[in-house]
């Protein structure tokens, strides 16, 4: 996406931008999507992966993975939505997107939600942060579609476009 974004941007070809963008998300949907059936559907089998243990010991881990991994179809946005950002020349949007989920959202809630709901606060943490990081990606995103609209209206009609953040 990265130098199809850059270079229609620069060319000022917003539509174009945000068919790529666009793109982007569904292969991203796509790959999450799948990702979650997994994760939903045989997490047992994936924990196997990584090691043996008492029936127990698979149930606790069955049940909280399917929590934690929840929200792992929206894990696209993020990511996608942070190169976005930086293939357009703005890489400061960019570097907040992409400290968003794993720095931002998860530490602190990791710090603050046991205190609260205990050990099911830390599970509950990863699908709270990856749902805030989407959803302030597809609102930055949105935002962003609304200034190139701006710009692409002010090309058309030859006047002066309002400058971007």
């Amino acid at each position: 996406m990265q130098p199809i974004a850059s270079f229609n941007y620069g060319a000022r070809q917003f539509s174009r931008v945000k068919d790529v963008y666009l793109l982007a998300m569904r292969a991203g949907f796509l790959i999450s999507s799948i990702a979650f059936l997994m994760f939903q559907l045989i997490p047992r089998q994936i924990i196997s992966l990584f090691g043996s243990g008492s029936t127990e010991y698979f149930n606790f881990a069955t049940s909280y993975f399917r929590i934690y991994m929840f929200f792992t179809f929206l894990n696209c946005v993020q990511p996608i939505s942070a190169n976005f950002f930086t293939s357009i020349g703005k890489p400061k949007k960019g570097m907040f997107l992409a400290l968003t989920r794993q720095i931002l959202f998860l530490l602190p809630l990791i710090l603050i939600l046991p205190l609260f709901l205990g050990i099911k606060g830390i599970i509950y943490a990863g699908p709270i942060a990856d749902f805030i990081a989407a959803a302030v990606s597809v609102a930055m995103v949105i935002a962003e579609f609304r200034i190139m609209e701006i710009q692409q209206a002010a090309n058309v009609t030859g006047e002066s476009s309002p400058d971007t953040l």
